[in-house]
């Protein structure tokens, strides 16, 4: 006679197992809420001088202010996204351009818009394993900001490279967002994009074959993640969580990494493609530290003191980052990785461009330094 299992049983383990997720749920609310609230207090209020000035920065901004009055002031004429001289997505340019005019021209406005940009990524952002038109989307987006969005894709690829049916929602978002934009792009410039494609991809083998060529690859990887003790604990965790459930984070961090060192053998100092990998790395860091403390309990037998101390090991690695840098986010000194090619003294930077203003027209011809914003 076939046995029947009690009710009431299966009732208590389902309610369980529901308050679990939902206590897992309402602690990873509160975990975003205090990193964000985190954020707006050390951030914002020094938005507009922290990080300094830079030249390719400005440009940007200056770019969408001339797209958005359909002047071809400076490079403007070159928002074609493929363009080598100028290869920055024209529509986020035309919306910085937007930010800088409501701004009154200031820096500010552009930048809050990053900086809104980014925030609704994170708080948005709803990771799923089942759920790959997410992830397809998302890469979307990054799509309309930068043809490096292939190094994302191939390793979200090589992550799902078992499972035939996530290729296509992996793909086809970004392949349909290119489509339309290269459709635009054609139906305004021509056969320019093509040319100009074609010289973009040129410029990328070349600087693969100057940077990355036989085991530079390797050694560029090395150098970017011994810069300082961020990147070495991010390493470690990594490595770390190819032993967990997260080993999605490893697969894709290293995989990106690799395409990018291949033509940045200077991304220690010069970070700016490395940032898309950034939140991977720090979230690598994280699970694979308390993933690995977990694997100590096997030596810390019963003693629930030790425990409680291994546990605490990963709060306190974060902690310790977070006060090392206090002092340089309140007095305005916290180094940046494009430190070397910042603009040197604002104020004065500053000053110039109020005394040009003054004596000149917005019409004038003014020979200056070429991100002198005028």
């Amino acid at each position: 006679m076939k046995k029947v299992g009690n009710p009431s049983c299966k009732v208590k383990t389902n309610l369980k197992k529901i308050g679990v997720k939902a206590l897992s749920r309402r602690a990873t609310n509160i975990g975003l809420a205090f990193i964000f609230t985190i954020w707006l207090v050390l951030y914002l209020p020094g938005l507009r001088t922290n990080p300094p000035w830079y030249g390719d920065e400005i440009v940007s901004f200056m770019t969408g202010e001339s797209l958005l009055e359909g002047k071809p002031y400076n490079r403007a004429v070159y928002a074609t996204y493929v363009s080598p001289a100028w290869n920055y997505p024209p529509i986020f340019s035309l919306f910085a351009g937007i930010a800088a005019k409501i701004a009154d021209g200031d820096i500010t406005g552009p930048r809050f818009l990053s900086a809104l940009i980014g925030a609704a990524c994170v708080l948005l952002r709803r990771p799923s394993k089942k759920n790959d038109w997410r992830a397809g989307l998302f890469l979307g987006l990054g799509a309309t900001a930068h043809f490096l969005t292939l190094h994302a894709i191939a390793g979200a690829l090589c992550k799902r490279l078992l499972k035939p049916r996530s290729w296509i929602p992996i793909v086809a978002p970004t392949a349909a967002i290119w489509t339309v934009l290269f459709g635009i792009l054609f139906w305004i410039f021509g056969s320019w994009v093509w040319e100009d494609a074609a010289q973009l991809a040129a410029f990328y083998r070349i600087s693969d074959e100057t940077s990355g060529s036989g085991l530079r690859g390797l050694i560029n990887l090395f150098h970017f993640f011994t810069m300082d003790f961020f990147h070495i604990c991010a390493f470690f965790g990594l490595l770390f969580c190819l032993r967990a459930r997260a080993y999605g984070l490893s697969v894709m961090a290293f995989i990106i990494l690799f395409m990018i060192t291949k033509n940045r053998q200077n991304l220690p100092t010069f970070y700016y493609q490395a940032m898309a990998v950034l939140p991977l790395l720090a979230s690598g860091m994280a699970i694979g530290w308390i993933g690995f403390t977990k694997k100590l309990f096997f030596f810390s037998g019963k003693k629930a003191s030790l425990r409680r101390l291994l546990r605490s090991v990963p709060l306190f690695l974060g902690l310790f980052m977070i006060l090392g840098n206090f002092a340089y986010i309140f007095n305005g000194r916290l180094p940046t990785r494009n430190t070397p090619w910042v603009v040197s003294d604002m104020h004065a930077y500053e000053q110039a461009a109020q005394w040009l203003n003054q004596r000149t027209k917005r019409d004038d011809l003014v020979i200056t330094y070429w991100n002198l914003i005028s």
